[in-house]
């Protein structure tokens, strides 16, 4: 997984996960989705930003990965090389703001983010002329992207 991410891996990309703790179960149930969880790459500081329930922080590439028990690298469709450097740099700006409990009910609160509302915020997104759903399971992020590496069900964490 770490040999894909830093190969094809881009500042802005998406990184959506099934990962290996009780909320990503439940994630995962709820959603009735097979991943749990979404991140921002940013390769410059070999870090993702995510959303969890301490709120928007950063993780060491290496240390998300091993809370994978799967991985995607998702390339969003706005993602162009004049759009991911200000997407990065809105990414990082909303690390410390707190996460989006309701958020996952469809009830956004404002300035507060759960990991697919972070993923999809940093980007201008459109489905066309339609809106963005209120709630987007990090499970349905490849519709406004595109799947760059699966690693598939893997029975352990690995890189």
């Amino acid at each position: 997984m770490l040999q894909a991410i830093h190969s094809q891996g881009e500042a802005g990309d998406w990184l959506v996960i099934r990962g290996v703790h009780a909320t990503d179960n439940a994630v995962a149930s709820l959603s009735n989705q097979p991943l749990s969880h979404a991140a921002v790459l940013d390769p410059e500081r070999g870090v993702v930003i995510e959303a969890e329930g301490v709120g928007v922080h950063e993780t060491p590439i290496a240390d998300f990965v091993a809370k994978s028990r799967r991985l995607l690298l998702i390339k969003p469709e706005a993602a162009t090389a004049a759009t991911r450097p200000a997407a990065i740099a809105r990414a990082r700006g909303l690390v410390g703001k707190g996460y989006d409990f309701l958020g996952l009910a469809g009830v956004n609160v404002r300035d507060r983010y759960y990991c697919t509302e972070l993923a999809l915020t940093i980007y201008p997104l459109t489905r066309g002329s339609d809106p963005l759903p209120a709630v987007v399971p990090p499970g349905q992020l490849w519709h406004w992207g595109t799947i760059a590496f699966d690693s598939g069900p893997v029975s352990t964490p690995r890189e």
